[in-house]
């Protein structure tokens, strides 16, 4: 046996893939990507070893696939090994298609936002902010919801779903939204490796052209192409289809079954789906030491206490003072940023001081200057059904089912008696430890439609605080707030 047959064996012995390996063989695409070479290799050597040894396997195996790059699709090992940053590849089938291109590359980006656009997104995170229950550890994307309702915006058709849209989004003008929020997810959208920095955001739309009774609006298509959004044609009642929403979502936050089908909550009459991803992975840009974690006292809003790990670093930064709570950031590389708020006073409670423009407001005095943080490490996860949240910010009638007969923008031939957005939820994982931050959300909404330098300061967040990660232009990225770091 030849070693590309050695090989080809090999691979179909570790893949998940079509049984036909001619299909399989079709869907390989070869290019200069020497990163993914290694890959490979470590991944097919296990099974190759023993034919073709090793030294046989690691010389002749990079002629024949030097350069290759594998499908994500192809295998579940080789997609854990890719770097995240790459463009998802699912595999096209009968009724599973791209109707855009949408390419994502690693070199970072800085292209300037319009300022009142990024006040609208801050003003928006203060808005759902409210809605979130305060009692227990919380973490969202105000910026992935922002830009999850500006794309249903494009198929909103009736007066007073549009009206509302724009009033909770803080503008009318959907071409200033466009073009930044293309911009928005440009720059949140780069990897470097030797900084150990990635942050990815990605959006998709799911639609199904059968269900729907039209093919896509092409107006509609264009919006979100030029948004940045990846389209495409499926059929929600066929499970290879939803199955491919579930590996794009994977693939987009670097984790194995991140959220399920029943997450989606799928009906005979969802048409579309809107999916919106940040996968964020950023290393301090001043690392705590280990050796300087230690374990200490976090006081419960309830008067009770609890013993975690606490790290600790000092660093130059910016700090406000609010009158009876401070504010303190701390960096992470390329120009990321975590602010966090506490109260001056063990006994008072973060939520009853932050005023509802808490986001945006002015201190009453701001200095640069030396802050010994000692910070909790923690994990938290959570699952949000946010339609209300989003209710909470103003936008109510997508959501109030039939009759309503809303998303008829979405289509080429409108031939809906009803429309509407059933529910949107979003689930975000947040881990803080000494090397950095990650978090992984994501947002999906499913729409149906059918016939019927100044003196040191010591901040110890030891008591319920919240805190703000904002990307290089001040763009809320994560808002969450740690009741109780021992809680997951």
């Amino acid at each position: 046996m030849s070693l590309k047959n050695k090989l080809k064996e090999a691979y179909s012995n570790k893949v998940t893939a079509p049984k036909d390996y001619k299909e399989l063989q079709e869907k390989v695409e070869i290019k200069e990507t020497r990163h993914y070479l290694f890959k490979a290799l470590k991944l097919t050597g296990v099974c190759a070893l023993a034919s073709v040894g090793v030294f046989v396997l690691a010389i002749g195996a990079t002629v024949l696939i030097s350069g290759m790059h594998i499908n994500e699709n192809v295998a579940d090992s080789v997609k854990k090994a890719r770097f995240s940053m790459y463009d998802t590849n699912l595999i096209e089938s009968e009724t599973f298609k791209y109707l855009n291109s949408v390419t994502y590359g690693a070199a970072k980006t800085d292209l300037e936002l319009d300022p009142e656009f990024i006040t609208y997104v801050n003003n928006f995170a203060e808005k759902t902010y409210s809605g979130f229950d305060k009692t227990s550890n919380f973490a969202y994307s105000p910026l992935m919801v922002y830009t999850q309702m500006d794309l249903i915006s494009l198929a909103l058709s009736t007066p007073e779903t549009i009206n509302e849209m724009n009033t909770a989004l803080g503008t009318e003008d959907t071409a200033l939204r466009g073009r930044n929020v293309y911009k928005a997810m440009m720059n949140n959208s780069y990897a470097d490796k030797e900084q150990k920095s990635t942050v990815q955001a990605k959006n998709a739309v799911f639609f199904d052209q059968e269900r729907a009774l039209s093919n896509i609006n092409p107006t509609f298509l264009e919006g979100l192409t030029n948004r940045r959004a990846e389209v495409y044609d499926m059929r929600f009642g066929s499970a290879y289809d939803v199955n491919n929403i579930l590996k794009w979502i994977d693939q987009s936050v670097n984790e194995d079954n991140f959220i399920t089908k029943e997450d989606l909550d799928i009906k005979d009459d969802t048409f579309i789906a809107f999916i919106s991803s940040l996968y964020f992975d950023n290393a301090w840009q001043k690392k705590y030491v280990t050796k300087d974690t230690r374990d200490d006292t976090f006081y419960l809003s309830d008067g009770s206490t609890v013993t975690t790990k606490f790290m600790n670093h000092t660093i130059f930064t910016e700090f406000k003072d609010f009158g009876n709570y401070v504010s303190v950031t701390d960096y992470y590389k390329y120009g990321y940023n975590v602010e966090y708020f506490v109260p001056k006073k063990i006994e008072d409670n973060i939520f009853n001081l932050l005023s509802a423009d808490f986001l945006t407001k002015e201190p009453v005095e701001k200095r640069n200057q030396p802050v010994s943080l000692s910070m909790p490490k923690f994990e938290a996860a959570c699952k949000n059904e946010i339609t209300d949240i989003v209710k909470g910010a103003g936008i109510e009638t997508m959501y109030k089912g039939i009759p309503n007969n809303c998303l008829e923008n979405a289509v080429e031939t409108p031939a809906f008696l009803y429309s509407y957005i059933q529910h949107t939820k979003q689930k975000t994982t947040v881990s803080f430890d000494e090397d950095g931050t990650v978090v992984k959300t994501v947002t999906f909404s499913m729409g149906a439609g059918g016939m019927n330098s100044a003196p040191g300061s010591d901040v110890n967040l030891n008591q319920p605080f919240v805190y703000c990660i904002k990307d290089r232009d001040g763009l809320p990225l994560v808002l969450g707030a740690v009741n109780n770091p021992i809680e997951k």
